[in-house]
Parts: structure tokens; C-alpha cells; sequence
């Protein structure tokens, strides 16, 4: 079994100008995909080993904790109910601290 980890650097998320004036449900997600590397030899390879999404109208601006569900690879941006298979009850949070409008 892997570890818990964390990521250490903060990650910005650009939107786009009409997702800012109007966030209506449904139409822009973000991803978050789990990779890992390999080691190949003499060289290392990054594979993906799951990924996450969450609706970005449903995200507020208070700090909230958010459990998104870990899918099994490979990652599916179309969000197909059919194609996508859940990793069992493992899941990732995140923490939305801030946010900055232009």
C-alpha cells in the first residue's frame, strides 16, 4: 500500500473569464491526476496511476476540505459514468485557501 503524501506547492487554476462572470454547474471541471515514476533501465518514466474531478461551481472560497473520489486509470476527461471505475473508497483532499478575482 502507498503512503499518504501531500503536495508541498501550491497549485494555481487559471478559469476562464465567462467561468468567473457566470459558474454554472456542470460545465468546467478540474482534474487532478495521481502519477507516480518509474524507473526503466537507465531512465525514469511518469505513469499515471489515478485521478480525480470535481465540478469547480461546487467549490467555495472559505477553506473547505473537499473528498474526491480516486479513479482507476487510464483518465477519463469526458466523465463517462460507463468508462469510469472507482479505486475502491481511497480518495484525495483538497483545500481551496484562496481566491483571487482580476
Amino acid at each position: 500500500r502507498t503512503p499518504a503524501g501531500n503536495m508541498q506547492a501550491p497549485l494555481y487554476i487559471i478559469c476562464p473569464e465567462d467561468y468567473v462572470k457566470n459558474p454554472e454547474e456542470g460545465r468546467y471541471f478540474v482534474f487532478f491526476q495521481i502519477m507516480h515514476e518509474k524507473q526503466k533501465g537507465a531512465f525514469g518514466k511518469t505513469s499515471t496511476r489515478c485521478f480525480a474531478f470535481h465540478d469547480m461551481s461546487k467549490l467555495s472560497r472559505d477553506g473547505k476540505k473537499y473528498e474526491l473520489q480516486l479513479y482507476k486509470k487510464p483518465t477519463d476527461f469526458t466523465r463517462d459514468p460507463a468508462s469510469i471505475v472507482a479505486l475502491g473508497k481511497d480518495c484525495v483532499t483538497i483545500v481551496l485557501s484562496e481566491v483571487h478575482d482580476k
